[in-house]
């Protein structure tokens, strides 16, 4: 019997055709093995029917409706908990993998163990890339010592970071355990803000390891033509998502502060801005976001408080 620690690897597929091939067979090609968990949100492209019938080795749990990126991934940790998981990678569903992405995460917790989470260089869309979206949102703001020195050409081979988007995460069972997964609040966006969070509140952070990459290709699913009413509303979900981050950040420990916050973020700022550049839909966007976000004040306050206790958060077993 193998002593190597258990990895079982999630996926949130939603019309995920295009790529979920090249995502699995990277997993199929990886010298650590690994157990591929897809947990489909109700896709209508035949995303299922490519896993049932070309990926056997991966556990498909098809969702009857789209629940959105952070619930979707804590079906598939819980279940990843079920079947005994010592970690669980994220990886999105346009990503791939090096075949010695995985071993490279494991041997880097193994030898760090202060650490119970880990991501790799997150590259696009190719390995002599770096995604410029984590350079610019995460890398500059919570690594500047590895842009230092990647700029001198002399990186190491390990780096301390809060965190970056969780197109792919190294996360162990302890972490899980210790705080939880995403907040069912965010429906798209801002999840793995939240929870890196509520990382760094219990005292965890990421460890960067440079020599492990993956590929995020960063595709989109073919455009399909929407109304302006839905363009709004799907502006707006973005924007709540950013309102709840605000408002569920463990520094804000004041109802009253918080609601102050979402109304200067949410409706004072947006009409200066529209009294400006009169962009209608961009001020509707911000009242949608703002009113959804009112509307779950209670229960994102709830959370929020509740999360700062330690435990498997919205983790069902």
């Amino acid at each position: 019997m193998s002593s190597r620690p258990s990895v079982f690897v999630i996926i949130v597929t939603y019309n995920g055709a295009l790529w979920i091939r090249q995502c699995l067979e990277s997993l199929r090609s990886s010298a650590y093995p690994c157990r591929p968990i897809v947990v489909d949100n109700a896709s209508s492209d035949g995303t299922q029917r490519i896993v049932q019938e070309e990926f056997p080795e991966a556990l498909l749990l098809e969702e009857k409706n789209n629940h959105g990126f952070g619930i979707a991934n804590n079906i598939g940790i819980a279940k990843a908990l079920d079947l005994a998981a010592d970690y669980v990678f994220l990886l999105n569903q346009d990503a791939y993998v090096l075949n010695d992405t995985i071993g490279k995460l494991v041997d880097a917790l193994a030898s760090n163990k202060d650490y119970l989470l880990a991501t790799p260089l997150h590259c696009s869309p190719d390995t002599s890339h770096v995604d410029p979206t984590t350079q610019t949102w995460y890398l500059q703001k919570y690594c500047p010592d590895f842009i230092s020195d990647a700029c001198l050409g002399q990186t190491k081979d390990f780096y301390p970071i809060k965190g970056v988007n969780a197109a792919a995460w190294l996360i162990s069972r302890k972490a899980i355990l210790k705080a939880g997964g995403f907040d069912p609040l965010f429906f798209m966006y801002g999840e793995d803000d939240d929870l890196i969070n509520r990382y760094a509140y219990h005292g965890l952070q990421f460890l960067l390891v440079t020599k492990s990459l993956i590929v995020h290709l960063r595709k989109k699913s073919p455009p399909t033509k929407i109304t302006w009413l839905q363009s709004v509303k799907k502006s707006g979900v973005r924007i709540r998502s950013n309102l709840l981050s605000d408002m569920k950040s463990p520094s804000n420990n004041s109802a009253a502060l918080n609601i102050l916050i979402l109304i200067c973020n949410g409706i004072l700022k947006p009409t200066i801005d529209f009294l400006i550049d009169r962009n209608i839909a961009t001020l509707f966007a911000h009242y949608y976001a703002f009113f959804s976000t009112l509307k779950c004040f209670r229960i994102a306050s709830k959370n929020s408080e509740a999360c700062k206790n330690e435990g498997p958060h919205f983790i069902s077993q």
